[in-house]
């Protein structure tokens, strides 16, 4: 006899905004046997709302995600470099999933101080700028479209970016995914460490539709 199986239930809890990213980096967990955890891709996004028409009305939320999804892996990866350069700002327009809160022991300045993040997924980037030009597009999704309504306010708007450095994150020594295990992360960021630039973004990539814009002549 047959038995009907039932379709198993998930109940999503996403978030969608705007947000400096930062930290981008490669991460391998210390573990033995089957506890050793795979590497995986992480970033930090400094994600923001609020009025910026009022004094201190902007309110900044730390993120740490690991990178989830292929086309999200090489939307970040196009501008690691960039996103680790405390002079250059990335602003993206993202999707992240699987939120829970960490706490960890602040080290520096205010050392022994307790500071929280929101750790989670990375699950999808809508667009990206770099110092305000937009480097990535994805306009697969018209689901989705909704997101970029916001851009024209963040362009006229656009608030200040002293917070997207993650400063309210963890040292990179600290478990991005929540393991009991430590990380050794390829930080590029990580202080007195100098990596050397290899990857730029590349031009405009508008994907869905497969269309490249070339850069113009002045731009290469």
């Amino acid at each position: 006899m047959n038995q009907s199986v039932e379709p198993r239930k998930y109940f999503d809890l996403h978030l969608r905004g705007l947000g400096y990213l930062s930290r981008v980096r490669d991460v391998t967990s210390r573990g033995n046997g089957r506890s050793k955890a795979k590497p995986f891709l992480a970033c930090s996004i400094s994600a923001f709302h609020g009025d910026p028409n009022v004094d201190n009305g902007i309110v900044y939320l730390p993120l740490d995600l690991i990178v989830s999804g292929e086309k999200a892996k090489e939307a970040v990866r196009s501008v690691m470099d960039d996103a680790n350069d405390r002079d250059v700002k990335v602003l993206v327009a993202f999707r992240s999933g699987d939120h829970y809160i960490r706490t960890f022991e602040r080290t520096g300045n205010r050392a022994g101080e307790t500071g929280s993040v929101l750790k989670g997924r990375l699950l999808k980037l809508f667009w990206i700028k770099v110092d305000g030009q937009e480097v990535w597009r994805d306009e697969g999704d018209d689901a989705d479209a909704g997101v970029d309504t916001s851009r024209e306010v963040v362009d006229a708007h656009e608030p200040s970016p002293e917070h997207r450095d993650g400063h309210d994150t963890p040292a990179a020594g600290e478990p991005v995914d929540g393991g009991n295990s430590g990380e050794v992360s390829n930080d590029a960021s990580a202080p007195g460490r100098a990596s050397p630039r290899t990857n730029r973004h590349p031009p405009l990539r508008r994907q869905g539709g497969g269309n490249v814009r070339q850069p113009a002549a002045g731009d290469r």
